[in-house]
Formats: structure tokens, sequence, C-alpha cells
């Protein structure tokens, strides 16, 4: 008779082993998925400084090296105590003035991390702040024990330094002020002074009548004093032909936007979206949720994996140079998925104007 098998009834161990290797393999997986988690997350705390040179063929001699600081979009994020990576980015970046294209305080009116930044910034040029979507009003028609007509968080930038970019401004350089560049806010260009004038002072004629209150007049007086100051720059025809025209603008100008202006313009108007020798704007966060290689997984607008050249950094709309800030902070516009910045570093860019590449 032959020997009995003894491993017969034996039970086959090949499973565990399969259970093993499989348990294994997802505890890899996922510490792998969290690596990729954290570096996600480590690259979007690291502030980046970049220069980048913008040309403008019609550029006046007295301009060439005319530098722009270009930050927008904190959202309420800090770098730092008192925003200390912030400072050690730009501390010592010298620039001709600071522009912030807005969205700047927290989800719930935040403004310290705001008041850090500025505080951070060097104190040798002008800093100008133009409100975003996502910013509380810069006016106060309530009334929080003041004389002026600023939000208390305006009020505050304005004690720093800051003015709220709501009407052009003028540099001038050169031999008898010859070379000349504007700021402007974008929204002034299809506003209708008149229509808004008559408005303001309505509201004032009928608070005066009525004994409205102190707040609420100061904001009219403001806004129709606001209003008169751009129409003088417009009907008195103070922006030249050779003048330099940067328009600022919290959401980027789209091809279809300046396409509509230009139909609505003629080549001769100065006071012109075309006449723009560059747009600075910001509100996209560079996409916000990023992956390596692949881009912005998803923007608002836009959709699925647009291309970079759509969402940030110099491009064009319709032939107008565009500057679109990568951004500081995480807005509320992308979905919960991507609700912070991954692969995405925070970045305050340099502007410099130059007559030739």
């Amino acid at each position: 008779m032959a020997p009995r098998n003894r491993y017969v009834f034996a039970v086959d161990c090949r499973p565990h082993r399969g259970r093993r290797f499989f348990l294994a393999a997802l505890l890899i997986l996922l510490v792998l998925l969290g690596l990729f988690y954290v570096g996600g997350r480590v690259a979007s705390r690291s502030v980046q400084y970049e220069k980048t040179n913008v040309v403008v063929p019609d550029l006046p001699e007295d301009l060439r090296g005319f530098s722009i600081l270009h930050v927008s979009d904190l959202h309420g994020e800090t770098y730092g105590q008192r925003q200390a990576a912030i400072a050690s980015a730009v501390g010592n970046v010298g620039y001709s003035c600071a522009v912030i294209t807005g969205d700047m305080l927290g989800p719930n009116g935040e403004y310290q991390p705001l008041l850090d930044l500025i505080s951070a910034l060097p104190d040798s040029a002008p800093i100008y702040y133009l409100p975003g979507d996502e910013d509380p009003d810069y006016l106060d028609s309530v009334g929080h024990g003041t004389a002026t007509p600023f939000a208390a968080w305006a009020e505050l930038l304005a004690s720093r330094g800051v003015t709220i970019l709501d009407r052009p401004v003028l540099f001038t350089r050169g031999r008898n002020d010859a070379a000349r560049l504007w700021l402007i806010p974008d929204s002034i260009l299809t506003m209708d002074c008149a229509s808004e004038e008559a408005t303001w002072q309505g509201r004032m004629n009928s608070m005066v009548r009525s004994g409205g209150s102190d707040a609420g007049i100061r904001v009219a007086n403001y806004q129709l004093e606001r209003i008169q100051a751009i129409r003088k720059v417009i009907e008195g025809k103070q922006i030249l032909e050779t003048d330099i025209l940067v328009l600022v603008t919290h959401v980027p100008l789209t091809e279809d936007t300046v396409n509509l202006r230009n139909e609505n313009s003629t080549r001769s108007d100065i006071f012109a979206t075309r006449k723009a020798s560059l747009v600075l704007s910001g509100h996209l966060c560079g996409g916000q949720f990023r992956l390596p290689f692949l881009g912005a997984v998803w923007v608002p607008g836009l959709g699925n994996f647009p291309e970079d050249d759509e969402i940030m950094g110099l491009t064009w709309a319709s032939g107008v140079p565009q500057h679109i800030s990568p951004g500081l902070g995480a807005s509320s516009i992308y979905p919960w998925w991507a609700s912070n910045r991954f692969f995405n570093p925070p970045v305050i860019t340099k502007l410099v104007l130059t007559n030739s590449m």
C-alpha cells in the first residue's frame, strides 16, 4: 500500500499570503498618497518672488525700468509670524509702486494678515489697493465712530499709506514730467459718469431732506468727489496719446470682453482698453488645486485642465498684454475638494517695463 500523503488535508496557506500582499500594497499606496498630499501642501506654503519683463514698444525712455510689484488674493492667509515668509521673499526688492488686485481679507473679514503683509513690504514706494469681489465694501454708510467714509479695514490701510485705487493715478518721469504712466481701475472705462453722478446726487439730496445718517452722507459726498475727479481726467482730456495706460482689475479680462469693448470704441479713442500697455488682474489663484505635470485640475469658467496662460502669468487678451497674478491664498470660488492650494506655491511678481526684449 502506498504511504498516505500527510498534506492532503492540510490548510492551503496561499490565500493568507495573498491577503498579506494586498494589505502591504494598500499600506504602501496609502503612505505614498500621504507623502504626495504632504508634498503638495508643503509646496504651497513656500512664498516665491518672480521678476518678469513687460515689453512696451512705445515706452518713453524715462519710463524704462518702471516696475510694479503685483500682489493679489491673500484671502487672509498667513505665512509665518507677521508674514515673515513674505518679508523674506520681497523685503529687499525695489520697485516704483505696488499694486494689490484684491481679495486680501479673510473669509470673515480678517484684516490683520493683510496689515502684516503691508508692513512686510518696503515702505519706499506707494501702494495701491483695488478691492476684489470677495472683499467687504471699503466704504461704510453705517459708521464706526470715525469721521471718514471708509470702512474700518480700509481706514487702517490708509493709516499705513495704502491708497484705495478707485480713480486714475498719474506717475510722471523725466524732464518737464514728459514721460507719463497712468494706473486706471478697469471699471472706469465702462462707467457712465453722468448717470453715476446723478444717482449719488439724488441719494445725497434724499438723505439731507430726511435727516439721513452722517455716515451715509459722508459716503455720498465721497462718491460725488470721486466721480468728479474721474470726469476731470476723462472730459478734461488729461490722458495724452503718448501716455502709458496700466489697467487694474480683479477678475481677468477675457478675449470676448476685450473684443466687445473694441467693437464699441474707435481706434482714435485714447481712453479705451485697446490703448492699455498692460492689464493687472488676479482672482483665479493660479488654478488653486494643481497636479504635477498636469496643471490646474479645474477653474471656474474655464473647465477642466485649462492652459496655464489662461489663468496665470503674463499672457494676452485679444492683443492686450495681461498679467494674472497666481496669488497668495485660496479662494472660495473653488469647490470643497479644491478649497486649498495644492502644488501651487504663492507668488508675488515684480513687473518691469521695457521697450526691448
